[in-house]
């Protein structure tokens, strides 16, 4: 007669041996699906780090000179033009500056290279080095500080890789990306990661005219302007910023949608600058007065308080105490949603804005003007 321990081990050995074969072939399973993994992280590095180059800047700053110690106490050197002369004593400071860029582009023998406006910044002397060792001079296509994106370019007729560039909107929080660049001057470096965040704004007193892809895949200085890719070797983003204490990476990485970069490229080949579109309103997010007040209960969107004479927004129809609810069908769930759609829009572009005005939903079409 079994006792109840020896039931319980029956049991646990009849249900071991029942699993062993499944547990065997999860195993293997998970095993085959790690190499696979692995593999495609190897084959997308080999296919994106040739289009990933190291840029290297030189900023010239002139440092007023001091003549003597009478001029120092006295301050003389400091008081405009009073400098009596000291312009001899001045001395140049080069300042030098490293970050990563993409090669977007090659046109005749022109290859274009997009990267974080704060990479070049005022620099004098830019250098490029690709991964396979070439090292050419660039000059400044256009840069902007709004959108901190900024084009490169130099000339050569030899054969350049060029980036394949992906659709951004895509994207899911989950998916596996692997950021490209030069940390702290290590040229090459691959580091991978999942997204862990779709339109993040940048934070409080560095605003700008685009938002962000956030990833746990490691950021650091050097970094800027490099590629955040797929698992299709396709750049969907451009590395720009870290949120960290330490100056190093914490998994709080930040990198530009590359839809959001496509039509700068576009405007710097062909205008040098990027070219904003201009609605031409003064708006703001909903508070509770406003709510109460207009009874946009349960909604979301952009509040317009005033429109501006001789403006778009003027002249196509929209008026004080609209609330945008979308432009061209995308979901406007605040003031700075609708500041990015529309600064996204080219000027000239007729865009649907649907709106709720006076209980009732509406749309008009506006012909988005250029924003100065």
């Amino acid at each position: 007669m079994f006792t109840s321990h020896k039931r319980k081990l029956i049991f646990s050995m009849i249900i071991s041996a029942l699993l062993l074969p499944v547990l065997t072939v999860s195993a293997q399973q998970w095993k085959d699906t790690a190499e696979g993994l692995q593999t495609a992280f190897r084959e997308v590095s080999k296919e994106v780090l040739p289009v990933v180059v190291e840029i290297n800047v030189v900023e010239v700053i002139e440092i007023q000179g001091i003549s003597s110690p009478f001029n120092f106490f006295f301050g003389w050197p400091f008081n405009g033009d009073n400098n009596n002369g000291d312009e001899e004593n001045n001395r140049e400071y080069r300042q030098q500056g490293l970050g990563s860029g993409v090669i977007v582009r090659k046109k005749g023998e022109t290859v274009y290279i997009l990267t974080n406006n704060h990479v070049v910044g005022n620099a004098q002397e830019i250098s490029v080095t690709l991964y396979d060792g070439r090292e050419f001079e660039a000059r400044l296509i256009g840069g902007d500080p709004l959108k901190d994106l900024a084009l490169i370019a130099f000339d050569t007729a030899e054969l350049v890789p060029v980036a394949k560039l992906g659709n951004s909107d895509n994207v899911q929080v989950g998916d596996w990306v692997l950021a490209v660049g030069n940390p702290y001057g290590f040229e090459s470096t691959v580091t991978a990661g999942i997204i862990s965040a779709k339109g993040r704004k940048a934070t409080p007193g560095n605003q700008t005219l685009t938002d962000y892809i956030q990833t746990d895949a490691a950021i650091n200085q050097g970094n800027s302007g490099g590629a955040l890719v797929n698992l299709n070797g396709e750049v969907i983003g451009i590395n720009t910023w870290i949120a960290s204490q330490s100056g190093g990476s914490v998994g709080l990485g930040f990198a530009i949608p590359i839809n959001n970069a496509r039509q700068a490229i576009e405007d710097f080949i062909e205008k040098g600058s990027i070219q904003y579109g201009w609605l031409g309103i003064n708006m703001g997010d909903l508070t509770p007065e406003i709510i109460a007040d207009f009874g946009f209960k349960n909604k979301k969107g952009a509040f317009v308080y005033n429109i501006y004479v001789d403006s778009p927004a003027m002249k196509y129809g929209l008026r004080n105490g609209d609330l945008i609810l979308a432009v061209n069908n995308k979901p406007v769930k605040s003031s700075n949603d609708l500041t990015l759609a529309v600064t996204a829009l080219k000027p000239g572009e007729t865009a649907k804005f649907s709106l709720e005005r006076d209980g009732k939903e509406d749309s008009v079409l506006v012909t988005i003007g250029l924003r100065d």
